[in-house]
């Protein structure tokens, strides 16, 4: 099974015809928000129906970039994971939207203790479902090379750490740090950003059984 991740999008979808192949043969798209740069459902479906023309297997977050309208959009659409979990195949995804406050005011922001409440309660209903793990935040775990700003400084979730820790899941996957882009490991779980789609960054996940393999990329290479 392979799917596309992509994250912070900001309502860019210049890059996509170069990625048209791969998201065609791909078994579907994650996406880790900022689908938009603070817009709303109607941006948000400008964004979301130019990749559903080409696969329309999408689950996606909302990022703390886009309004509190493209949540509502993504619902609509049965692409949310934020608070819940879809299966998909041999995948139980699970999400949450919006980031740790920002320095500038933006549109979806939430505390340690939401995070932390908005998953355990999604996580629930994992033992109903089947199949192994993903979790899908824009918000990356604290203290890995995926929420690494210049400098060295940590600004990832401790929440979001936590839950990796806990439910282990077998892929994390997140956005929100551009500079971040990378692959990391949270004991067994493999954390991927792929870095902001705005600037042709993208990646391939392939799960094979227990095993998942990130390869991370360019729309112009």
């Amino acid at each position: 099974m392979q799917w596309i991740v992509l994250a912070d999008v900001h309502g860019s979808v210049g890059y996509l015809p170069f990625i048209v192949p791969e998201l065609c043969r791909a078994d579907g798209l994650f996406i880790a928000g900022d689908i938009t740069e603070f817009g709303g459902r109607r941006e948000a479906a400008g964004v979301i129906e130019s990749f559903a023309a080409v696969n329309e297997n999408i689950l996606a977050v909302a990022g703390n970039c886009d309004q509190e309208s493209v949540g509502k959009y993504l619902d609509e659409r049965g692409m949310n994971v934020h608070g819940r979990v879809v299966v998909q195949g041999s995948l139980s995804c699970v999400g949450v939207s919006g980031s740790l406050p920002c320095p500038g005011r933006t549109p979806q922001e939430k505390g340690e203790d939401e995070f932390t409440s908005i998953l355990e309660q999604a996580v629930q209903s994992v033992s109903a479902k089947s199949g192994q793990l993903v979790m899908v935040s824009h918000q990356p775990a604290f203290g890995t090379a995926v929420d690494t700003l210049r400098g060295s400084q940590y600004c990832g979730s401790h929440a979001v750490r936590q839950f990796i820790k806990t439910y282990k899941p077998i892929l994390a996957i997140s956005g929100h740090i551009h500079e971040a882009a990378g692959v990391d490991k949270l004991g067994k779980t493999t954390l991927v950003n792929p870095g902001p789609f705005r600037a042709g960054r993208y990646a391939v996940v392939t799960f094979n059984g227990k095993h998942v393999s990130v390869q991370l990329k360019r729309a112009s290479d």
